[in-house]
């Protein structure tokens, strides 16, 4: 069969090459005949006997074999003496599927006149198939008429068994670089792309046989590609963040371009862009709400009386906090930039074919020493057979998955983001298996998340702080009442007065007394927390209707009169009811306090249910926001009433507590008359 893969001019070296070692073997011929006198025909013959390549001569007109070297029984395993009485041992020994081939190839000569390489296997009489390569060539009488056809044939067995093993290594490593979670690419000299994976294309588009030029990255984005490119093909190895827009969606990326070397000589390049927008959005945030801390908390601590002793305290705890989550995130961030993704690839019985370093360092062992032993060898057998299981399930279904797992690793249980991907490796069915290691990361968001709750609870602590003036307000009324109660009480009972009206005014007393009670109570009910996990039914109505009447004697002397409508038609839904409390309260606090008192304003809060969600607008007339302060209403510490207890906090907490239930918020600001807040809560 002729090799399709081999070019014109790699067959035309290859004839010139046979022709030239005939004729050096037809030079020595002639040499030695001249100093021995033997005859060309025992030394032509010698040479056929001794060579490992099969010399033939077949007689076309008679259809039979007319010579072959000894090499042939070598080969094929068979005697040259059945060969010589029956021409179809050749065609018989030639492999089923490959017969109709071989015989076309052989009648072309015919026509060509031969010297097309041709390939097909054969079957010893032992049951063994090996691969012979033969080229023929076509000899002519003196009419021009092929009288006989003659060739050489050799065993390329070896060849391709090798050619067998590249391409299953080819494919088990195109299927890995596929598989990456990030871009991978390669350029060849002339700036084109050769390679790129699934990552890639879906970024940038298909750019096989193109240039960057022609891909859909942004002016800007390209000028970077392009100098990175330059300077990797000058032999200097390129890496940094970059920020990068594909498809318009901007990110930061690690960035890798390096020079493919075939000894000094550079043939190409190679690269990398690994997402850490999310690391890199984190660590901002950190470092942004790390400045506003220090910052705000200095300028606010002596202003704060009781209520912000206790606040302080809150943020003492509070930067430890942030101490632990830095030097967590400092591990995250090492252990991303430094690529330690575990890579495996194990059969559906659970034998590792593949592992990387990072793996192979997990167990203190090598890969080498790794490959062909099973997962049970490495893991606790529950665990080993749940991979298995997992790894069956996606050979099975042709589906991959991806799921957090709590995997035991280094006598520890450690959290692993891991994709399980279906992969055939010729005849062998296996999975190929990448884990990120995400357990610093899990630790990390659990004490961002107590961070949250201790500030929530400093701007309860703090806004009752501010609330003591008007507690000892409403609490100096009903006091005077019962202080004069109990002096007209004494003075009848001592005869100044009249005994008849004790009784009354005892009564009266006790019911001054049951309506400081139930103020105290409103507030120490505020201040009490709950539980991170306690969630129950919540009736939204009556939550609004505590906070109004908790809020009421401040909204009062602020001259702003709240209303609540159609919250009672609202659905139950589950949730902690100090959540719904902290927020309706920061809400209110917030609207109040812009109100100057000089003029009457009013606070409407009104819900509405919309298919899987609930809809509250929260809309005031209290004066609006500066424009130039609307995109920093929630950022935590921001404030523009501290001269009047505003601590910064209220609008954060109310956007945490929304996201803790997948909630949203949006302000829509009226400068000069007011603010509606929207929010949305599912269901």
């Amino acid at each position: 069969m002729p090799d399709e893969d081999k070019s014109r001019e790699a067959l035309i070296l290859e004839i010139e090459t046979l022709r030239g070692r005939v004729a050096e073997l037809e030079a020595l011929q002639a040499g030695q005949d001249r100093l021995r006198g033997a005859t060309p025909e025992f030394y032509l013959r010698e040479m056929t006997e001794t060579i490992g390549e099969v010399f033939w001569v077949f007689d076309w007109r008679e259809q039979r074999v007319l010579y072959a070297s000894p090499a042939y029984e070598t080969i094929w395993g068979r005697s040259l003496e059945d060969l010589y009485r029956r021409y179809a041992d050749w065609a018989d020994s030639v492999y089923p599927d490959d017969r109709e081939a071989a015989r076309e190839s052989f009648s072309r000569v015919l026509n060509t006149g031969g010297g097309e390489p041709r390939e097909y296997r054969i079957v010893r009489p032992d049951g063994t198939t090996r691969w012979v390569a033969d080229r023929a060539y076509a000899v002519r009488d003196g009419r021009g008429q092929v009288c006989r056809i003659v060739g050489v044939a050799k065993d390329i067995t070896e060849r391709k068994k090798a050619e067998a093993s590249l391409h299953e290594s080819e494919t088990r490593l195109r299927a890995a670089v596929e598989n990456l979670p990030f871009d991978f690419f390669m350029l060849d000299m002339d700036g084109r792309y050769v390679m790129q994976n699934c990552a890639c294309r879906a970024h940038w588009g298909e750019l096989i046989g193109r240039r960057p030029s022609d891909s859909n990255a942004d002016p800007e984005t390209l000028a970077l590609w392009e100098e990175n490119n330059r300077r990797a093909f000058a032999g200097e190895i390129v890496e940094g963040n970059v920020v990068l827009e594909p498809h318009g969606k901007r990110g930061h990326y690690h960035n890798i371009i390096s020079p493919i070397r075939d000894g000094e000589l550079i043939c190409g390049i190679l690269g990398v862009n690994i997402d850490v927008t999310a690391r890199e959005q984190a660590r901002q945030a950190l470092r942004e709400a790390n400045e506003q801390l220090e910052s705000r908390v200095e300028a606010r601590t002596a202003e704060l009386q009781s209520a912000n002793e206790r606040l302080k305290a809150e943020i003492a705890r509070r930067e430890q906090v942030e101490a632990r989550l830095r030097q967590s995130e400092e591990t995250y961030r090492t252990l991303v930039e430094s690529m330690g993704q575990a890579i495996a690839t194990v059969r559906e019985d659970g034998v590792i074919l593949f592992v990387n370093g990072t793996v192979a360092r997990q167990f203190g062992a090598t890969p080498e020493t790794m490959v062909g032993k099973t997962l049970s060898d490495f893991f606790p057998q529950p665990f080993a057979d749940q991979q298995v299981a997992r790894v069956r399930d996606v050979i099975r279904t042709g589906e991959g998955n991806d799921l957090p797992t709590l995997a035991p690793v280094g006598g520890q249980l450690r959290w692993f983001e891991t994709t399980f991907e279906p992969l055939k490796m010729g005849q062998t069915n296996a999975a190929l298996i990448i884990a990120r290691d995400v357990d610093d990361l899990a630790q990390a968001r659990k004490q961002l998340e107590t961070y949250r709750e201790q500030m929530t609870r400093a701007d309860r602590l703090a806004s009752l702080g501010a609330m003591s003036a008007m507690v000892a307000h409403e609490l100096t009324q009903p006091l005077t009442v019962l202080r004069l109660l109990l002096q007209n009480t004494l003075a009848a009972l001592g005869g100044d007065g009249d005994p008849s009206t004790v009784a009354e005014d005892v009564e009266s007393g006790l019911a001054e007394i049951a309506a400081m009670t139930d103020l105290i109570e409103r507030f120490r009910g505020f201040a009490r927390a709950s539980s991170p996990r306690q969630k129950s039914e919540v009736e939204l109505a009556a939550v609004a209707d505590r906070v109004v009447e908790l809020v009421s004697e401040q909204a009062r002397r602020a001259r702003v009169s709240i209303s609540v409508d159609g919250l009672k038609k609202l659905p139950r839904f589950q949730a902690r009811p100090k959540d719904m409390e902290q927020l309706l309260f920061a809400l209110l606090v917030n609207a109040i306090q812009a109100a100057d008192g000089q003029a009457d304003r009013t606070i409407s809060i009104r819900g509405q249910r919309e298919d899987s969600h609930i809809e509250i607008l929260f809309e005031d007339t209290c004066g609006g926001v500066d424009p130039q302060h609307v995109d920093q209403i929630f950022e935590p510490f921001f404030t523009t009433k501290a001269d009047i207890g505003g601590t910064g906090l209220g609008l954060s907490v109310v956007q945490h507590i929304l996201g803790r239930y997948e909630g949203t918020i949006r302000a829509h600001n009226r400068p000069g008359h007011g603010v509606t807040f929207e929010i949305v809560l599912p269901l």
